[in-house]
């Protein structure tokens, strides 16, 4: 049904059937592919891309019983991701870097993270309303994260009107400027216009991970501020963060959620 979608056919409990019986019974299955994807291109109109079925139709053969061949199949399974059409392909900085930010959470002991740590996460990285659901069903689709939401929930945010961030940029002619403080970056709010408690960029500033925030310069740092006050979102203490459901729950460890499934 999915235009380009591929399919590695696999018969398995094997010992169910005498050798010839199987031969007999893949080279039929192997037929009616091919048969059926021939029926497909005639079908289609010219540049559709068809269903698109592994080794011309052909069956990896697997004994559950026995674990004869597993080992073909995990070759069988290399060769069939390395002919996808996308495989080593291109991928945008910000989303990689996004990637990595999430991997070294959950590598220092972070299970998961709320909806809004990754809305944060991926604003500092340039998203905006339209990409933010986009790369969450990425992520969710890779295996990455696994967010059991709607990713339409992630269009709250919206892009910062473009004459915020030039007078934001006016105010930062020095690019080097990295260094900085709350009570900074308070001022410059202030500066622009926007009413922000102390303690609420204190907060954010606590909320930004460590190596992005050190990779941040006041320009950035107040651009993401801003951005969370006109989408009017605001900081949670510790407590409320560890109340966390499922729907809005952005789980960054495989091997949590698979216990979190168990119940």
């Amino acid at each position: 049904r999915v235009p380009g979608s591929m399919m590695l056919l696999v018969a398995t409990h094997i010992d169910c059937v005498s050798a010839n019986d199987l031969d007999v019974l893949c080279a039929h299955v192997k037929s009616v592919v091919n048969r059926t994807l021939a029926t497909f291109r005639i079908a289609h109109k010219e540049g559709v891309q068809v269903l698109r079925v592994f080794s011309d139709g052909e069956s990896a053969r697997v004994n559950c019983l026995s674990g004869q061949g597993v080992v073909d199949l995990r070759n069988k399974l290399t060769m069939f991701a390395m002919t996808a059409p996308w495989y080593k392909e291109l991928l945008p900085n910000d989303l990689l870097d996004v990637k990595n930010q999430l991997s070294l959470l959950a590598d220092e002991g972070r299970p998961f993270i709320s909806v809004q740590e990754l809305q944060d996460l991926m604003m500092e990285h340039g998203y905006c309303s339209l990409t933010l659901p986009i790369a969450t069903n990425y992520f969710h689709e890779t295996g990455l994260i696994r967010y059991f939401g709607d990713f339409s929930d992630m269009r709250g945010y919206r892009p910062l009107p473009r004459a915020v961030t030039i007078a934001v940029r006016k105010r930062m002619q020095n690019p080097e400027l990295k260094e900085f403080d709350a009570e900074t970056a308070h001022d410059e709010l202030v500066a622009l216009g926007y009413e922000c408690p102390m303690d609420e960029v204190k907060a954010r500033m606590q909320a930004v991970h460590p190596p992005t925030l050190a990779s941040m310069d006041l320009g950035n740092f107040t651009l993401y501020v801003i951005a969370s006050i006109l989408t009017n979102q605001t900081s949670c203490g510790i407590e409320q963060k560890s109340k966390y459901m499922l729907q809005n729950t952005v789980f960054i460890s495989p091997t949590f959620m698979i216990n979190v499934m168990k119940g």
